[in-house]
């Protein structure tokens, strides 16, 4: 039968210690490749994770931010309705099958690119869209928030930038404390374990690589508490100038 993928299947036996592969399509399109046990999943891995292009541009958040520019400059309202929040939500939902398995391989660039996607998403129903059922997609805010920060500082620490990692792993956990409440058990779940996954990377981080601030605050105390006030100005100066580098 000219449907059978049998053969395309044989070609790629399932492994699931190596079941992932990037490749080039037509067009020198960049795919990524997913081996089932049943199957083969593909993702394109510029625009959306279907190739498609709808309303003819990249993405349907791009067609509907072009809506909101022109309603802005034409002085109109701007409002959701069910349809384009279903529309947005199903394009939320393919951006986050690709950069779930972006984020398990360490692809940390790509995944922040299409985590934030899909906080720009969360951004446009959560402004408007008036409906209350906005929540089905908002309760998930908390996780994407995570996923985008730790693959941030996984990339500060690839630079060997351990402070800035510090700061995006923070920045997570205080943007994820603003985010306005959404009353059900998903988000409170969502929000807790977030916060508290973020703030065990911190913890091993610190544990990794010590804060060379606090180091030195620390042998100030010993310094004061021996009453070696030589050594204890000499420290100070090296904290005031520590603090002058991370301004």
């Amino acid at each position: 039968m000219k449907n059978d993928i049998f053969n395309i299947l044989n070609q790629w036996e399932f492994d699931p210690d190596n079941n992932i592969r990037f490749i080039n399509g037509s067009n020198d399109r960049e795919l990524l490749q997913i081996r089932l046990p049943l199957g083969i999943e593909q993702y394109e891995l510029n625009g959306r994770p279907d190739g498609k292009k709808p309303y003819g541009k990249i993405s349907v958040l791009d067609e509907y931010h072009t809506r909101l520019e022109n309603a802005k400059f034409n002085n109109k309202k701007f409002i959701l309705n069910k349809k384009e929040l279903l529309e947005l939500r199903d394009e939320a939902l393919l951006y986050y099958y690709r950069y779930l398995i972006l984020f398990q391989i360490g692809e940390y660039k790509r995944t922040i690119d299409d985590t934030e996607h899909n906080l720009k998403i969360c951004e446009l129903v959560d402004q408007y869209y008036p409906k209350k059922d906005k929540n089905q997609l908002l309760q998930y805010r908390p996780y994407i928030i995570r996923i985008n920060s730790i693959s941030l500082s996984m990339i500060a620490i690839q630079d060997k930038k351990v402070e800035e990692a510090r700061k995006q792993l923070q920045n997570g956990i205080e943007v994820i404390n603003k985010l306005t409440k959404v009353d059900n058990d998903i988000f409170v779940f969502e929000k807790d374990r977030s916060i508290k996954n973020l703030e065990e990377i911190l913890s091993q981080l610190k544990s990794q690589y010590p804060d060379e601030k606090e180091i030195l605050e620390e042998e100030l105390n010993r310094a004061v508490e021996v009453e070696n006030f030589k050594l204890a100005a000499e420290i100070r100066d090296k904290i005031r100038d520590l603090k002058k580098d991370h301004k």
